[in-house]
């Protein structure tokens, strides 16, 4: 059986790969174990976004991609547009990760069979929405060797400990490889 890989997964990966196997150790365990403040927000954030149901748009629906092996929720398609909206507790900073993850949600739709003609990250502390393009046939190859490369990834391999990241990480008290 093919094994399919979380779209969340992408993003976490991207962050640090040894957070992917934290989460996979601290799944079952009450999230006040291990998240902090901002995290504990954005989770509530996003379950009142998962909760509204006065919206006209396709909201936490799951997606998949048979060809690509991964599967997730998408925050928001505005189907009057053809927009899909990936929410985030703030935009400071647009990183790659966030990148993978609206694309993969866009291939699934497409491959769904859902037209999709705009992609953009929602800000939820300053309620702004900032159009990204929709990826290039270069952005898709990059994601399938990324998503190919986190498929085979193996959890001994040598981690790169970067402060500024572990600082932030929700897995930061629990972790041996900090600094």
């Amino acid at each position: 059986m093919e094994h399919y890989l979380p779209i969340t997964t992408l993003n976490d990966f991207v962050f640090c790969p040894y957070s992917v196997y934290l989460h996979q150790i601290y799944k079952n365990t009450s999230e006040d174990i291990y998240h902090s403040f901002s995290q504990s927000r954005g989770q509530r954030l996003h379950d009142f976004i998962d909760r509204d149901t006065n919206s006209l748009y396709l909201k936490s629906a799951f997606v998949i991609s048979e060809k690509l092996g991964i599967y997730g929720k998408i925050d928001e398609f505005k189907d009057t547009d053809k927009e899909l909206i990936e929410y985030k507790s703030t935009t400071a900073v647009f990183y790659k990760g966030y990148y993978y993850q609206i694309w993969a949600q866009y291939l699934c739709l497409i491959e769904m069979g859902i037209e999709v003609k705009k992609l953009a990250f929602y800000d939820l502390s300053k309620h702004y929405k900032t159009p990204i393009p929709l990826p290039s046939s270069e952005d898709i190859k990059e994601l399938e060797a990324f998503i190919n490369y986190v498929k085979k990834y193996e959890m001994g391999s040598k981690i790169i400990v970067n402060p500024n990241k572990c600082s932030k990480c929700i897995y930061f008290n629990l972790c041996e490889l900090k600094t």
